[in-house]
């Protein structure tokens, strides 16, 4: 115990030292020492890339499957989607489109539709729609670096919730998209009312927990 006080001044000397220094060398002191699955961290600040590293093995070239955050990027396309006139309002009922479904040839699916309507204006690529047949082929693409592929449905319909793979840089152009209300490049990519109401909080459930969300 009788070392107790100078521990204590060493460690108020690092914190000094760690909160005193270089925001980028703080950043990768936090993600060393909390973050350890990261792939990569890509930064941008009025539309230019400041910051860029990559982990674990990963370079600029690789994807992540990007989990929960497809549904952002379908929300997007919602937005574009209501612009063109595909989706009449958001209170339209989904049935309302599937009195009696048929797919019709020339029928775009979602990745089709994400490709030309906001991927390709940004610079992104996503080359397939990938369908599983097994669980090992689930778990190479879960393990994959170079997958670039949105997972379908034995149908062939991209899965809305999950199943998208970009990469940090892509990831941080979609961030850049909506921080410039909707706009890439002198071209309005998502309308930018669509960019205000999607990005605004509707409704709370913080009386559960928040996967139940």
């Amino acid at each position: 115990h009788g070392n107790t006080g100078a521990d204590h001044r060493a460690a108020e000397i690092q914190d000094r030292e760690v909160f005193g220094m270089n925001p980028k060398i703080q950043m990768e002191k936090v993600i060393a020492g909390s973050y350890h699955n990261t792939a990569g961290m890509v930064v941008r600040k009025k539309g230019d890339t400041v910051y860029e590293k990559y982990y674990n093995g990963y370079a600029e070239q690789n994807t992540v499957q990007i989990a929960s955050v497809t549904k952002s990027i379908v929300s997007a396309l919602m937005g574009i989607a209501l612009e063109q006139g595909y989706i009449e309002s958001v209170d339209q009922k989904v049935l309302e489109y599937f009195p009696d479904y048929e797919v019709t040839r020339g029928e775009k699916s979602m990745l089709e539709f994400a490709a030309g309507n906001l991927f390709t204006p940004l610079g992104i690529v996503v080359r397939d729609s990938i369908t599983f047949n097994s669980k090992e082929e689930y778990l190479v693409f879960q393990e994959s670096k170079d997958q670039s592929a949105w997972v379908a449905d034995q149908e062939g319909f991209n899965m809305a919730g999950w199943g998208l793979t970009l990469s940090p840089v892509d990831m941080a152009k979609i961030g850049q998209l909506y921080l410039n209300d909707g706009m890439w490049d002198h071209r309005q990519i998502i309308p930018a009312k669509w960019v205000d109401e999607s990005t605004r909080e509707h409704s709370r459930c913080s009386q559960w927990k928040y996967y139940l969300c």
